[in-house]
This record gives structure tokens, sequence and C-alpha cells, in this order.
């Protein structure tokens, strides 16, 4: 098995959906409202993929082992309103379900990290539900922790509550 880090191209939209509705079904089973979790499709979320290609300033970059995609990074600039401008966000890494702890979301995350800094950035939030354990602890082990700053968000109608997670990425 050998893994490559790329940037992600037009022709990687369906698997990057199919590993986005994927991983939802498997992580968020019992945290988001099941009925959501049972209409995601792989076509829409494609559909959004496609049409962010055109207006997006983010990094889109993919995983693959033996040329099948099997993880992927969004990275780019804070949405935070208080956030510093050295600020990035990583906006998500998900991995197929069927390839976790492999290491393939740390060799996701090294990319992203090594792009973020070389194009300025200084540090790096991530939201995360907190409920949900397993991100908490891969990012914990990739060097973020929590910040005290939390929010609310509404999924299908659940409030579910996310919390923010810092590193400084160089220095």
């Amino acid at each position: 098995m050998s893994m490559l880090v790329r940037d992600a191209t037009p022709d990687d939209v369906h698997a990057i959906a199919e590993i986005h509705v994927a991983s939802w079904q498997s992580t968020y089973k019992g945290i988001v409202p099941q009925e959501f979790l049972d209409t995601m499709s792989v076509d829409d979320s494609a559909a959004r993929w496609m049409r962010s290609f055109s207006r997006t300033t983010c990094k889109l970059i993919v995983a693959e082992i033996d040329d099948v995609i099997v993880g992927w990074c969004y990275s780019g600039y804070c949405r935070d309103d208080d956030a510093h401008p050295t600020t990035a966000e990583l906006w998500a890494i998900y991995i197929h379900p069927n390839a976790i702890q492999r290491g393939d979301g740390q060799a996701l995350w090294k990319n992203a990290k090594e792009s973020l800094a070389s194009i300025g950035y200084t540090h790096v939030i991530v939201w995360v539900l907190k409920e949900n354990l397993q991100a908490i602890g891969f990012y914990s082990r990739i060097g973020l922790q929590p910040d005290g700053v939390e929010k609310t968000i509404v999924i299908h109608d659940a409030e579910l509550q996310e919390l923010r997670m810092t590193a400084e990425i160089i220095g």
C-alpha cells in the first residue's frame, strides 16, 4: 500500500462526497438526528463540492491509497469573527469509516499544516461536536486543544454543542 496526498480535482468530487456521507452516517449516529443522516445524498454532496471548486479560496486535498481516495481535508481562512488574520481553519478532515486508524488523517493534517504555514498562517482552529469523542481525541493527538469557546449549532431541529480547538502551526 502506498499513500499519496494531493490536491483534489473536480474528478474527485464523487469520492469526496461518498466519504463525506459515509463518515457522517457512521460517526454521527446517535448524535445527529437519524432522519437527517438517512436523507444524506452522495449526489447532492457531490454537486455542492463541484460548485465549491469555482467559488472557494480554501484548499481541498485527498489521500489516496493504491489509487483509491480514502480521505480528504479542507482548510483555509478562519470564519470566526474573533480570529486573528493569521489564524486558519481546519474546516474538515474525513476518512472513510473503513480506513480509520491507519494514519491517513495525520498525513492529511501534515500536508494541510505545511500548506497553511507556507502562506503565512501561524495558528489553526477546528470546530468539533462535543459528543464526537473520536474526533476530539484525533485533534488532541495532532496538537489541538480546546480554547474554551463553544457554540450551539442546529442540525435538523436538533441543538448540538461544538467546541473550538486550536493550535500553533509554526514555531
